[in-house]
């Protein structure tokens, strides 16, 4: 009995440390949509970054953010070019295109300058982006609407929620030039509304259920401790 118990025990303490949360989670929230304040332009050449801080290494996944849209032609945001640096618009690339995976707008009242922009809560997946512990920028630039064919045919806005970030606009001559700041200014607290969605380094704390199979393997070797005394005595 004990050669079968005893390697069930192992396994049950090995699969208990070595189980880590893996499941997606919000890595970093800045708010959600406000839509009562205003937005900030991330097309016509526009780049808004908003600073965000990682407690700990981790795999970025995702974004979410708040858009305006025109309300006259039904727009909604349909792609948006994305980075993610150590500063603001610092040694920024030209970035990366993302659809926009899933939108819902939000039709309460006096949201979007009463009614004139329609306001949605928009989410994009960036893959995976490995980052260590620190603060970096998200960079949001070149937005299409529903209504768009190019990034300077329809006006996007990035939602202003007042978060907790650290925020400036960008003004460039074109998309692919980010080095041009004379149309730039700096809105120091009224940052945008995002969300931050990813995994924690495989060294975090383990899950509730990691955490079970290590009891039960500690209550078992603790178990056959207790018979073994008993045997011999």
């Amino acid at each position: 009995m004990k050669k079968i118990v005893l390697p069930l025990v192992a396994v049950s303490l090995v699969i208990g440390f070595s189980h880590r949360a893996s499941a997606e989670i919000t890595l970093y929230n800045n708010g959600l949509i406000d839509g009562t304040e205003t937005g900030y332009n991330i097309s016509q050449g526009f780049i808004v970054s908003d600073s965000f801080t990682l407690a700990e290494a981790s795999t970025i996944t995702g974004v979410q953010f708040g858009s305006w849209n025109a309300a006259y032609d039904d727009d909604a945001t349909t792609s948006v070019v994305w980075s993610i640096t150590s500063g603001p618009n610092t040694g920024t690339p030209a970035g990366t295109t993302a659809t926009i995976t899933s939108s819902t707008q939000d039709n309460s009242p006096g949201l979007g300058d009463n009614g004139a922009f329609n306001v949605f809560d928009d989410d994009f997946s960036t893959g995976s982006v490995d980052l260590a512990a620190g603060t970096y920028y998200l960079n949001l630039q070149g937005a299409i609407s529903s209504s768009g064919g190019a990034p300077d045919s329809d006006y996007v806005f990035w939602d202003d929620n007042n978060g907790a970030s650290d925020a400036v606009q960008t003004g460039a001559v074109d998309i692919g030039d980010l080095t041009d700041s004379s149309l730039g200014f700096n809105p120091g607290s009224n940052s945008e509304s995002f969300q931050i969605f990813g995994t924690p380094d495989e060294t975090a704390v383990p899950e509730p259920s990691g955490l079970v199979l290590t009891g039960i393997g500690v209550l078992f070797v603790g178990f056959l401790a207790y018979r073994r005394r008993q045997s011999v005595a």
